[in-house]
């Protein structure tokens, strides 16, 4: 019993050895990841307040309030869990605590995903089918609710499969436990089953996105161009032009008001701060067609009179043709950012994760250097998480401005 003992405890000091050699090797990737906890965890502090404080309540104000909850999760749980289990890499053999951080880890990662996703078909159905949307505000919770229910669906399988698993200290026969895959999944047709899944879903959610957000900048780019060519014709550009000019000018905006009248744009108006309004486009359109309708009333009259009254045609000729509304795209481009930044920041993990899934001990033979690019990049989705509150920065000047002020209103 004494031999035994002595071994085992042998066996623990030179498996705490390694660990300690391996922290040391890491450096770089801990205080990597470090870097990435703090500037997430004041970055998205700031955002939830900013937004919830200083913003009024709309679609977009509670996607961003999710995503800020979701990434300072990341920030406070999946960050710290990382650096502990490379902490004690060759000891870790708490098999329930490896399931919970792994867990949480998975059902953070894919719930940031689907939330990405349902943000851009909310954006698509404001701005290309808005008729469909009826109670925006209620269908972003309802979205929420949805995507987390799928995500919680989703982790499950990789609960069942994480674990203690067996890892050999290389060039000796002593092995250690670390927290991957279980060793009970090492084989399993399951798991493999599951990755391709993931694997369809990811690149499914990636095209779907692109898509979406594909059709709603061509939406913007025809509504930009419809709007310039109704306000284009008319004016005083036409005010010094002969009577034939004047009528030819004044039935093509009959024309372009017709077509206004016909073919309202269904597009919601944002306000000055870059947000989308929570309101749907019915009033807008009514408004549009009521518009479209008195001025082809009028400039009808003014076309049965041009023959009595020459110069009064003259002068209602040159009466501008009315403008659609300006449809500002900085919430939507900032959305746009958040979405390619999430899915490249997702590739390297992917790469390395689908790389290295079966082979554990793979990473432990590679030089220092390589080692913490495998780790860094099997970290990369987590720059999301800190990097967020930069694009709102960059994108909204609202923000930025309510920034100033709730920093000053702290320093008071």
């Amino acid at each position: 019993m004494e031999n035994v003992s002595k071994v085992n405890k042998d066996r623990n000091t030179f498996l705490h050895k390694k660990n300690l050699e391996l922290i040391s090797a890491l450096a770089p990737t801990i205080a990597y990841t470090v870097v990435l906890m703090v500037i997430g965890l004041v970055g998205n502090a700031v955002v939830f307040l900013v937004y919830y404080r200083r913003f009024k309540p709309s679609v977009t104000r509670t996607y961003i309030l999710a995503m800020s909850v979701c990434d300072f999760m990341t920030n406070v749980l999946v960050l710290p869990a990382g650096v502990v289990r490379l902490s004690f890499y060759y000891t870790f053999e708490a098999a329930w605590f490896c399931q919970l951080i792994l867990t949480v880890t998975s059902l953070i990662v894919v719930y940031a995903g689907f939330l990405l996703l349902a943000v851009a078909v909310g954006r698509y159905r404001v701005i290309c089918r808005p008729t469909l949307t009826r109670n925006p505000s209620k269908e972003a919770y309802v979205a929420l609710a949805v995507c987390g229910a799928v995500s919680v669906v989703l982790t499950v399988p990789s609960t069942l499969s994480h674990g203690a698993r067996t890892v050999e200290v290389a060039g000796t026969n002593i092995t250690g436990t670390t927290c991957w895959v279980s060793d009970s999944y090492t084989d399993s047709t399951f798991l493999d089953a599951f990755n391709a899944v993931m694997a369809v879903l990811v690149v499914g959610c990636s095209l779907a996105m692109l898509t979406l957000y594909a059709l709603i900048a061509r939406r913007l780019w025809l509504h930009k161009k419809y709007n310039v060519a109704v306000g284009g014709v008319g004016g005083k550009k036409n005010a010094g032009k002969k009577s034939g000019s004047d009528d030819m000018s004044k039935a093509v905006r009959l024309q372009r008001i017709r077509s206004l009248k016909d073919q309202p744009i269904n597009e919601t108006s944002e306000s000055s701060d870059n947000l989308e309004s929570t309101a749907t486009t019915t009033s807008y359109q009514d408004e549009s067609a009521a518009s479209a309708k008195n001025s082809t009333k009028n400039y009808a009259s003014q076309a049965s009179t041009a023959s009595e009254t020459p110069t009064m045609s003259t002068k209602r000729a040159s009466l501008p043709a009315p403008k659609v509304k300006k449809i500002p795209a900085r919430t939507t481009l900032m959305l746009f950012v958040l979405t390619a930044v999430f899915v490249l920041n997702y590739l390297p993990q992917a790469i390395v994760h689908t790389v290295f899934q079966q082979g554990i001990d793979m990473p432990l033979a590679l030089e220092p250097w390589a080692l913490n690019l495998f780790h860094i990049g099997l970290k990369s989705y987590y720059i999301n998480s800190a990097i967020n509150c930069v694009i709102y920065c960059f994108c909204s000047a609202r923000f930025r401005h309510e920034c100033r002020n709730l920093f000053r209103d702290v320093t008071k």
